[in-house]
């Protein structure tokens, strides 16, 4: 099984969607989530000519005026989606693996620009509430426009509101920020002056972690758009490297995550609900 995601910069253009169903032939993903569509409205003869009809099944988000919009695809004979969530900022879907009937959740997402304040708190809420619906191995993924860190963007940066909040919910949420192969950055400007930065990604839950121990991220090449494609790959031993997660730092991160629950509980009986007052802190000063 593998998942993939896309900014693919507009999917209006037939050429671009010739592009991406020869990507799709070539990276046979388990699911394919397209950001940016700038689609009004999908149809079944987009389907096809981006994936094809064979056992495949879709959901979409529609852009709202000429930008936005999100588009999954899925192989039906790969995984039964059990149910989904939508929403502007992302679309769930509750999943099912054929052959093992194991239940998980994926959410792919593509968040605001950060200087459209009011969106980006409406994000941060929509994800939020989508992980307080379902209580599954989670997997989350896509275009965060945002870095975790300043050595993920080629000029470095300092630390901002946006990152601490991706942060905090990483932390909060314990889940796993896998490490990218193939590549540092994910996004370019596509100028003279160029300036790149890590902003797609996936991160995993340790219940998703535990059921598919080979799990790498990789950056694919992308023939159209200023986003790299990154895919998630289930049984990432066959794929040439092997796993970061026999280094020992990662051994001693699952640890730290693993204890970090009984440290909430200390926190909290000691000093209160702080995460939640900082939060309020933030939006009131930005």
């Amino acid at each position: 099984m593998n998942i993939v995601c896309w900014n693919i910069r507009g999917l209006n253009d037939l050429n671009r969607r010739d592009i991406v169903k020869k990507k799709v032939r070539d990276w046979k993903p388990t699911i394919l989530m397209l950001q940016e569509t700038k689609l009004h409205l999908c149809t079944d003869l987009i389907v096809w000519k981006c994936w094809g009809n064979k056992n495949v099944k879709w959901i979409d988000s529609p852009s709202q005026g000429s930008s936005g919009g999100i588009f999954c695809l899925w192989d039906s004979s790969k995984i039964e989606v059990l149910d989904y969530l939508m929403g502007p900022f992302s679309i769930t879907l509750l999943c099912k693996t054929i052959g093992t009937s194991f239940e998980w959740m994926f959410t792919g997402i593509y968040a605001p620009c950060a200087s459209y304040t009011e969106d980006v708190k409406e994000f941060w809420r929509e994800i939020e509430e989508v992980r307080s619906f379902w209580n599954y191995p989670w997997v989350i993924g896509g275009d965060f426009k945002e870095i975790r860190f300043g050595h993920e963007r080629s000029i470095g940066s300092s630390i901002t509101t946006g990152m601490k909040k991706l942060n905090r919910f990483i932390s909060k949420h314990q889940l796993i920020d896998l490490l990218l192969i193939d590549a540092y950055f994910t996004w370019t400007n596509n100028q003279v002056q160029s300036v790149r930065s890590r902003i797609d990604r996936f991160s995993i839950s340790i219940p998703w972690d535990s059921e598919n121990p080979n799990v790498i991220q990789q950056a694919l090449p992308g023939p159209v758009s200023d986003h790299s494609p990154i895919t998630l790959i289930c049984d990432g031993l066959k794929r040439g490297p092997s796993p970061f997660r026999c280094n020992p730092d990662f051994v001693f991160c699952k640890k730290l995550q693993m204890l970090k629950s009984k440290l909430k509980e200390w926190s909290k009986q000691e000093y209160g609900e702080l995460e939640r007052k900082l939060e309020e802190l933030e939006e009131f000063f930005f």
